[in-house]
């Protein structure tokens, strides 16, 4: 019963996601400095509604399975250097991340 339920899963989950990132995750992202990873976001709806509609359609080929990997690795790429591209952009705007100044005194 599960691997009938999977695709229609995926397919809620995708249209969900997508909806979430267009109507309000990528407005928090922005505001909090995070650029280049909120780029990735959707393609993980996207990549999510693809491959659901791909196994509705055409059931589950090997050629799928490959695809099906391949993709995720490339996500978890994208997401990564988005990640490190921010932290880089990022570093030392914000008072809790910076190093203290030495000539203050308390």
């Amino acid at each position: 019963m599960w691997r009938l339920a999977g695709p229609y899963a995926g397919l809620a989950s995708g249209i969900l996601w997508l909806a979430l990132w267009s109507f309000r995750l990528r407005h928090s992202m922005a505001e909090k400095g995070w650029k280049y990873i909120s780029l990735s976001f959707p393609l993980l709806g996207i990549f999510t509604l693809v491959g659901s509609v791909l196994n509705l359609l055409l059931g589950w080929p090997p050629a799928l399975s490959t695809g099906v990997a391949l993709g995720w690795i490339l996500l978890l790429a994208f997401m990564v250097a988005g990640m490190i591209l921010d932290a880089l952009r990022n570093r030392g705007k914000h008072p809790d991340v910076a190093a203290p100044k030495t000539s203050e005194r308390e």
